[in-house]
């Protein structure tokens, strides 16, 4: 059964405005909702538009987007790890262990002139000079592989003034205090050896000391780098995946409230039709109906004690005008 009541006035003429926008296109911004037209511009109210499927796959699909936003950080962070070992290993590690072989061999190359001069025999200065023939080619060869990684404007301006000081060293301090000797001029060698090799020698070691000390600050460095870097990824995933369970939660509440409200207006909609419709279904239609309703209860002898198991007004099996009685009944 279906029971309508006639509205006011004054809410007909606004549902027909309201229509009438809808109809003509006016109504941006607006929707309708339980049969009244209402504001819906603002997010929330959006929100509330969508369907269920649609509410849900929003909240699997930012929790995704999340999930990869925390991967993409996680990976980023290793990437960044995995460049600052790189860059220590080939550019600090390699680079310090080439300065110690330079000067190592370097040093090794001032024992065999200094034991050539205090043993000036041939077969000694002989021995010692190919000796260390071989290792002016190895720091030869060693200082051109590290020059190849060489990446730092500072680390090569020091490269370079070692270099041309090196070169000095070997040429006018070593080869000359051995060919020297090799011709057998022991004092011209030592003369040679204390006024060229040992200041030359002196101006070598200490680019080669400013290259190694370069590759130490260059490892703390790159060292700091990375612990910084670490920190920064790993305060901004905490902070990320805090956000993302505060939102979540957010999510969750507003999707529980999305759902939950339409059933309670409809609820509270449904009470009230139903008191209305209660109210409606026991007054009569008019008074000319109520006169008829009085003057069939008059011409009826009703049994009172029945009549506290039935509806209120409503007569039992002995009245005489049962036919008559359905004219009070409500429309």
């Amino acid at each position: 059964m279906s029971v309508r009541k006639k509205a006011p006035r004054d809410k007909i003429d606004a549902a027909d405005a309201a229509y009438r926008m809808f109809r003509e296109n006016r109504a941006k911004g607006m929707r309708i909702e339980l049969g009244q037209a209402v504001s819906g511009g603002n997010f929330g109210q959006k929100i509330t538009n969508m369907n269920l499927k649609t509410k849900l796959g929003s909240v699997m699909a930012f929790l995704a987007v999340l999930l990869l936003v925390i991967g993409v950080m996680g990976i980023r962070g290793m990437g960044q790890a995995s460049d600052g070992l790189r860059d220590v290993y080939q550019r600090h590690t390699l680079g310090l262990a080439d300065v110690t072989n330079i000067n190592r061999t370097m040093l090794r190359n001032r024992i065999l002139t200094e034991g050539s001069l205090i043993d000036p025999v041939p077969e000694t200065v002989t021995k010692n000079f190919e000796e260390m023939k071989g290792n002016i080619a190895f720091i030869t060869k060693t200082a051109e592989d590290y020059k190849a990684r060489i990446g730092d404007p500072e680390e090569k301006r020091i490269f370079d003034r070692f270099t041309v000081d090196r070169a000095a060293f070997v040429k006018e301090g070593l080869l000359a205090t051995m060919e020297l000797l090799k011709a057998g001029d022991i004092e011209g060698a030592r003369t040679n050896f204390f006024e060229k090799t040992e200041p030359l020698n002196t101006k070598a070691t200490t680019h080669v000391q400013a290259l190694r000390q370069y590759h130490v600050e260059g490892s703390k460095r790159s060292f700091e780098e990375s612990v910084t870097s670490y920190q920064a990824t790993r305060n901004l995933a905490i902070g990320v995946i805090v956000a993302g369970l505060l939102l979540a939660a957010a999510a969750a509440v507003l999707l529980i409230r999305v759902i939950t409200r339409p059933l309670e207006q409809l609820s509270r909609s449904s009470t009230t039709s139903a008191r209305e419709s209660m109210a409606t279904m026991w007054t009569p239609r008019a008074t000319t109906r109520s006169a008829n309703c009085c003057r069939v209860w008059k011409s009826c002898r009703p049994n009172w004690a029945s009549m506290s198991r039935r509806p209120s007004g409503y007569p039992t099996k002995t009245c005489a005008s049962r036919s008559r009685w359905t004219m009070c009944q409500p429309a």
